[in-house]
């Protein structure tokens, strides 16, 4: 079983940019009102090398340096249990050492315009070893030329923050942000990002995001449920930003491949290009084809994912997973295309009826069953209490899942291990919203019925200890939702199994319990996966 969320590795905060982002005096008032210690990795250097860092540079070369840079920095985060780390600017443009940042610790890129970064250096009496003994003129030309040759590198981080503020307002940002929840995803050296709540509002998140990749244009995909509630916000938000507008029919039966050509379409006849960014404002509907459409346009643009409904928030938006629906077939075409951030907004739950918060909630069951004992005795107490937006445990509901579905994304990004015991319960569950027409059950009430079913099969399998299973009943039942197939549909339901997107051959891969907290994949003939469906009337 793989842990849930790693929270020590969010007490070591790196923060590295360019020079002049103002990650040492950041860094220092950061620590201060976090109450962390601070590392200033040069000062670390300098300290045990006994010479400046100036020193070390000309007497080694930046190769040599660069390698004593890595070490120390590993040596650090080892070390530090709780920390904020400055690092120079660039000790994390080599990809090894950007890597293992990311592995150990939750980055953050600071970044400022050049003109702050030039008036900065220039007033500032530190010596800088790649802009020692330059003019002003040819140091300006120095600082454009390491952003052009570090951009890339500079844009992987876990979050961004503008540090054109003061140190001190910057750092109270971040103080902000991180007792918000801020929720790590590492992918690899090149894509990194973060689940993140925006409290008190996720105007100003997005406005800053969006301000710190500095896109050529913006497209939000909403739909005709959420965009005459939320759209005029996020469009005011973005102040400054060539923005449009594409608005979708609301509902699964509308997540087609048909749909998402439209989409595509609108971005080229509207000059789209690939520094473009699509905002996918809405449910895991939209978040699913906006992804799908940034994936393929262009050979993948970037976006960011802002769920609206509990649904999004605890599962669908996080985890790159892009998707359309063919009629017989939920998600079978699909993506991987991470977003680089995942804004999530709990006052959106406001405008949700309490059938679509309760279903969205049937993803923290599973992920709690899956992964997180813990998390599954807390539903058990609290489900009950759970139905609507003002409820006082939603947020710890929400943020619970959201924790599992991270830490399983991070372990396995491509869905190839790990990751796919969250597919509990989404087996029969996609087989059922297929065979009903993707309008008689919300996705999460399939889900529900399929945990249940799945449960039983578990125990037929004799892999599931029958209280287990019953606790997963009550739960889902506790929580206000169905957890039987309607006999109606039943053989139905059986039949479109063979279109599951997990399928190989004539095997499937279906997720089952050995206990609460841990999950297990069981390789099953489908036919004999459908027996087992089609059993459950009689069980």
């Amino acid at each position: 079983m793989v842990e849930t969320y790693d929270e020590p590795r969010c007490q070591r905060l790196v923060l590295w940019g360019p020079m002049g982002a103002g990650k040492t005096s950041v860094g220092r008032a950061l620590a201060r009102r976090i109450g962390r210690s601070f590392v200033d990795l040069d000062e670390l250097i300098e300290t045990e090398a006994g010479c400046s860092t100036h020193e070390l540079f000309s007497l080694e070369g930046e190769p040599s340096f660069r390698a004593r840079e890595a070490r120390a920095l590993e040596r650090t985060l080892d070390r530090q249990r709780s920390a904020v780390i400055a690092v120079g600017g660039g000790a994390l443009v080599d990809r090894r050492a950007r890597e293992m940042a990311l592995r150990k610790s939750l980055v953050i890129g600071l970044h400022a315009p050049a003109s702050t970064l030039h008036e900065r250096i220039e007033r500032s009496r530190a010596r800088r070893p790649l802009v020692e003994g330059r003019s002003s003129e040819e140091t300006a030309a120095r600082i454009d030329q390491l952003l052009s040759e570090r951009s890339d590198a500079y844009r992987v981080a876990h979050h961004h923050v503008s540090s054109e503020g003061t140190p001190e307002a910057t750092a109270e940002l971040i103080a902000r942000q991180l007792e918000a929840g801020l929720f790590p995803i590492t992918i690899d050296s090149e894509h990194a990002y973060c689940a993140r709540l925006t409290e008190p509002s996720v105007h100003d998140a997005l406005a800053e995001l969006v301000g710190s990749l500095a896109p050529s244009s913006v497209f939000i995909v909403s739909d005709t449920n959420v965009a005459p509630l939320y759209v005029d916000g996020v469009v005011a938000a973005l102040t400054g930003a060539a923005t449009s507008v594409l608005t979708i029919q609301a509902g699964e039966e509308h997540k087609t491949l048909a749909r998402a050509t439209s989409l595509l379409e609108s971005l080229i006849e509207a000059g789209a290009d690939r520094r473009s960014l699509v905002i996918g404002l809405g449910g895991g509907v939209v978040t699913d084809i906006a992804g799908f459409v940034a994936s393929t346009f262009s050979r993948g643009i970037r976006w960011i994912a802002v769920p609206t409904t509990t649904m999004g928030m605890v599962d669908a938006a996080t985890g790159g997973k892009t998707a359309v629906n063919l009629a017989v077939a939920k998600n079978s075409i699909g993506t991987f295309h991470h977003p680089c951030a995942v804004l999530v907004d709990l006052a959106f739950t406001r405008s949700e009826s309490e059938r679509a918060i309760r279903s969205g909630l049937a993803e923290s069951i599973k992920a709690a069953a899956v992964a997180d004992s813990e998390l599954f005795r807390w539903l058990e107490t609290h489900g009950a209490e759970l139905g609507t937006a003002s409820s006082l445990h939603l947020r710890q509901a929400i943020v619970g899942g959201l924790r599992v579905k991270c830490a399983l994304v991070e372990a396995d990004p491509e869905d190839r291990h790990d990751r796919l015991l969250l597919n509990f319960g989404h087996t029969i569950g996609h087989a059922l919203e297929a065979a009903t027409g993707f309008n008689r059950f919300t996705h999460g009430e399939a889900v529900a019925i399929g945990m249940v079913a799945a449960a039983r099969i578990g125990v037929a399998r004799g892999v599931t200890p029958v209280d287990v299973a019953l606790r997963v009943r009550r739960l889902i039942e506790n929580m206000g939702l169905p957890s039987e197939i309607p006999a109606d549909c039943l053989s139905q339901a059986a039949l479109h199994l063979r279109t599951d997107k997990k399928r190989h051959g004539v095997l499937t891969h279906y997720v089952v319990l050995e206990d609460i907290g841990r999950g297990a994949l069981l390789t099953l003939q489908t036919s004999e996966l459908a027996s087992l469906t089609r059993a459950l009337d009689t069980a």
